[in-house]
């Protein structure tokens, strides 16, 4: 039976964590790590390899869960699969997620800069010169600077 190929966001991310994780792949088709990984939920658009397996680390580090060295697991990929099933709870916001979310509000803040921007440019455009520099010319004749008073220094030089 002919099956259709793995999504390539789904083949990226497997191949992310076989990288980081090559015993989980050892002996067996890439293909096996793609189809473990769709079935135990995760979605290749909410997490990166890295964001992964930091979460399943994460998550045992808080538990006090030591994982098993991976010459001592029987089958890797599925001991991996419910280290996944136990960290995750899918409803969790991944990083991801607040990184996009971070960028969406770091374009949003870079925008409403551009408009202020403007704004200011627009105001600026509208003052008159001319009248500007006649009330810096009154200043200058009604305030005229005063002589500089030279003061001695100290140990007599001028």
């Amino acid at each position: 039976m002919e099956r259709a190929p793995h999504d390539v966001g789904v083949q990226k991310l497997a191949a992310g964590v076989v990288a980081r994780m090559p015993w989980l792949a050892r002996g067996a088709h890439i293909g096996r790590v793609c189809t473990a990984l769709t079935r135990a939920g995760i979605d290749p658009a909410r997490w990166t390899a890295t964001s992964l397996i930091e979460k399943v680390t994460e998550h045992e580090k808080q538990a006090g869960v030591n994982a098993a060295h991976p010459l001592r697991q029987g089958n890797p990929l599925a001991y991996f699969v419910w280290r996944i099933r136990n960290a995750i709870v899918p409803e969790d916001t991944t990083a991801v997620e607040v990184a996009a979310a971070r960028a969406a509000e770091l374009a949003a803040e870079r925008a409403e800069w551009a408009r202020l921007r403007e704004a200011e440019r627009e105001r600026m455009a509208k003052v008159d010169q001319a009248e500007v520099q006649r009330i810096l010319e009154q200043m200058r004749r009604d305030f005229p600077s005063r002589p500089k008073v030279r003061r001695r220094t100290v140990g007599g030089a001028s």
